[in-house]
């Protein structure tokens, strides 16, 4: 009885001990988690090893080829569906402000004045600080009116 390979169903030579043709003698399960073992124990052992293997995939991950074929495995395999999948309510108030709640206009101005704030900045091309005093002036006219309001 002649072997065949386990992935290819290729004839094996009658001297060849694995169950893997040589194009697939690396892909196979039991070598990968060998391997894996052996560089992991490598590692371990040789910080300057992993630190060389770390240099040489960000160098790799930089290439324009590498890059193009990343994306496009991505959008194959509609990586941003598994993503947005994953976001429940409890991770969305665990993550908390968004970045613009965090740092952009939305974490010193008042919800109903961003589009004023953002028209002095750009349209009249405004500092940032004459805007914020100019915002937070404008915001204790419109506070100072509806505690008037209140009031009556």
């Amino acid at each position: 009885m002649v072997k065949e390979c386990k992935t290819c169903d290729k004839p094996l030579a009658a001297t060849t001990k694995g169950d893997y043709c040589l194009k697939h003698i690396n892909g196979s399960p039991e070598k990968r988690a060998k391997l894996s073992a052996a560089l992991k124990r490598a590692h371990m052992c040789d910080p300057q090893l992993r630190v060389k293997a770390r240099e040489r995939q960000l160098k790799r991950v930089k290439l324009p080829e590498v890059k193009a074929a990343m994306a496009e495995s991505c959008k194959r395999r509609r990586l941003w569906e598994l993503g947005n999948a994953a976001r429940t309510p409890e991770i969305n108030k665990r993550h908390g402000k968004t970045w613009s709640e965090r740092y952009g206009y939305a974490s010193w101005c008042p919800p109903e004045l961003i589009e004023t704030a953002k028209w002095l900045r750009k349209m009249q091309r405004l500092s940032l600080g004459e805007v914020k005093v100019m915002i937070a002036e404008q915001h204790e006219r419109d506070m100072a009116r509806f505690r008037k309001g209140l009031d009556q």
